[in-house]
C-alpha cells in the first residue's frame, strides 16, 4: 500500500509540474528578426513558414485567424484558431490559459509575423 501512495504522489508531482509549466511557456514571446514563436506556433521570415505544432505550412496558407474565449465553459481558458489550407487539418486550435487579453495578443501577433513573412494581411 505504501508504494501506491508514493506512485500517486509522484504522478500529482509531474502533473503539477506539468501544468505550471505550460502556464509559463504559453506567455513566452520570442521575437527576433528570423521568427516569432509563442507557445505551439513558430512563424519563421525567411522560410515564409509557420509550424503549428509538429505541421508547417507556407504563409501564404493560413486564410484565416479567430480568437474564442470561455472553451467548455471555462473562464480563463481562450484559444487561437489558425485555418490553413490543409485537407487533412484544415483548423488548428492553440489554447491558452489565464490573461484578460492572451488570445487576442497572439492573434495579432501571428498576424503581424504572417504579414513579415508574406503571408496574408488579416486586418
Amino acid at each position: 500500500m505504501g508504494y501506491f501512495v508514493i506512485f500517486t504522489f509522484l504522478i500529482l508531482i509531474v502533473v503539477v509540474i506539468f501544468a505550471i509549466k505550460k502556464f509559463f511557456s504559453d506567455r513566452k514571446v520570442i521575437s527576433t528578426d528570423e521568427y516569432f514563436q509563442q507557445n505551439i506556433v513558430k512563424v519563421e521570415y525567411e522560410k515564409q513558414t509557420i509550424t503549428i505544432g509538429k505541421r508547417t505550412y507556407p504563409a501564404l496558407s493560413v486564410t484565416g485567424i479567430k480568437t474564442e474565449y470561455h472553451i467548455n465553459g471555462k473562464r480563463n481558458a481562450q484559444a487561437v484558431k489558425i485555418e490553413v489550407d490543409d485537407l487533412v487539418k484544415p483548423v488548428h486550435r492553440v489554447t491558452i490559459i489565464g490573461g484578460a487579453n492572451s488570445a487576442d495578443e497572439l492573434s495579432q501577433r501571428i498576424c503581424v509575423a504572417l504579414r513579415k513573412a508574406g503571408g496574408r494581411d488579416f486586418v
